[in-house]
């Protein structure tokens, strides 16, 4: 194969379809919402309790806001982390107008449900804001997130709901 072919290798399919796989894109978009957060408190300043004394009255940190030139790298930053969600949030509203993947949260699921999460089959517990509470193995319980989830279907639709967990599509 000569240099600057235009045919793709596998390989290069392979790393493709990994960067842009739907649970990827939706971690890189988490990840750099809690970068933005962290951007965010350097820049404003912020204080965090840290532990409590005897007594109950707690311990804090106090971080004063940034300035001088670590004010600009983090102005630049939060800048470049803007275009990067941008970017990243374009490719997700694609994917999920395409049908790719479904944008899951609390309004869409219930206890009771069951969803796909890395290729197996889960009761749903219980929902949160951004995790929901699974079943796992031997009766264990496990949190995850929202974006995990690769296919759901609701207790009514399959009888998942009435005690039996699916093992396939």
């Amino acid at each position: 194969m000569e240099r600057g072919s235009a045919v793709p290798t596998a390989a290069s399919v392979a790393a493709i379809g990994a960067r842009y796989n739907p649970v990827t894109v939706a971690g890189r978009i988490a990840r750099i919402d809690d970068d933005l957060r962290w951007v965010h408190r350097r820049l404003i300043g912020s204080v965090r309790t840290v532990g409590h004394l005897a007594g109950g009255r707690p311990t804090v940190q106090t971080v004063p806001p940034a300035s001088g030139s670590d004010r600009t790298r983090l102005i630049e930053q939060r800048a470049r982390l803007l275009a990067e969600l941008r970017h990243w949030r374009r490719i997700r509203e694609w994917q999920i107008a395409a049908g790719r993947v479904r944008d899951h949260g609390p309004a869409t699921i219930s206890p009771g449900d069951s969803v796909r999460i890395r290729g197996r089959w889960h009761r749903v517990l219980g929902t949160n804001r951004r995790t929901l509470r699974i079943e796992g193995e031997g009766g264990t319980t496990r949190v995850v997130a929202y974006r995990l989830i690769l296919d759901h279907t609701g207790r009514d639709e399959d009888g998942a709901g009435q005690g039996e967990v699916r093992t396939g599509p």
